[in-house]
């Protein structure tokens, strides 16, 4: 088999790419048609266009990157993480793809680099994001904390993508089709209201509203509420913005500097749990 140098990016991206003697492993030419389809890919929609940029590339420039795949049976082998450039070279007529080959690898551990190298190399839409970080957590029993470090995320960023996944199912459609973007799902999110999260999001889909125009609407319906509120000095507005980003969830402070509460926000016995290791009160 023709072997090249296994480059730099996939070693970063995906753990287990170097060997354990830190040498960088090295990429065959194997045939396209000894390789099979991973049946647990993480990735659950390829956009046409996308793809077919993919394999306008491929014709261009071929595979500039290796996919990673494990020795199975027959002299057979199946993709651990790389699907759409394996369906891209299919697509683009090419006999052989460049590969490295794990060797010795679990099944735990094959769909783990999966989910990673879908997350890393960041091709998800926003809901197969949050799923790929739940199975993560409930597949690994990773924190979301230790998820965070593992993948050079910030924990926050990880609690706002998993809070996604309390959208209903025809919101999460439209952050799939890209109709709407996470900043949308964030505003809706601050609705109790699941009918209502519903109408706007058809509203804001119609009428192409951009997030600005979402919140804008959405404090308009609030206006005579509002009112009635206590105006919150912009100091505790901004404490307010620090704590929600620390914590991944909404705060609340009632009061001034002199005399208050602060309210913290959970939404399950998972998120509690999460509060309270940040909190170090287990």
């Amino acid at each position: 088999m023709a072997r090249q140098a296994l480059g730099k990016g996939l070693s970063a991206l995906i753990p287990g790419a170097v060997s354990k003697t830190g040498k960088k492993e090295t990429a065959s030419e194997l045939k396209i048609v000894d390789i099979i389809p991973n049946k647990n890919q993480p990735r659950e929609n390829i956009s046409p266009e996308e793809l077919n940029e993919l394999i306008k590339s491929v014709k261009e420039e071929g595979i500039l990157q290796p996919i990673l795949v494990k020795e199975i049976a027959d002299g057979k082998y199946e993709i651990i993480a790389g699907e759409r450039r394996y369906i891209a070279a299919q697509r683009a007529g090419l006999k052989t793809i460049p590969a490295v080959i794990k060797k010795n690898i679990s099944s735990i551990d094959q769909h783990k680099l999966a989910l990673i190298e879908n997350i890393q190399r960041q091709n998800l839409n926003p809901i197969e994001e949050a799923k790929a970080y739940q199975k993560l957590m409930e597949g690994y029993n990773y924190t979301q904390e230790q998820l965070a470090e593992k993948l050079g995320k910030n924990r926050a960023s990880i609690a706002n993508s998993l809070r996604l996944l309390k959208l209903p199912e025809n919101i999460q459609k439209y952050l799939i089709t890209g109709e709407l973007q996470p900043g949308h799902a964030k505003v809706l999110l601050s609705i109790n209201d699941v009918s209502k999260q519903k109408t706007l999001a058809e509203f804001s889909v119609k009428k192409e509203l951009s997030v600005r125009e979402l919140e804008n609407l959405i404090n308009k319906t609030h206006i005579k509420k509002e009112k009635t509120k206590k105006i919150i000095e912009p100091e505790i507005k901004n404490l307010e913005e620090k704590f929600k980003h620390f914590f991944g969830t909404k705060v609340s402070i009632k009061g001034s500097y002199k005399k208050g509460k602060i309210i913290i926000e959970y939404y399950n016995k998972e998120d509690f749990e999460r509060i309270l290791d940040i909190l170090k009160i287990k």
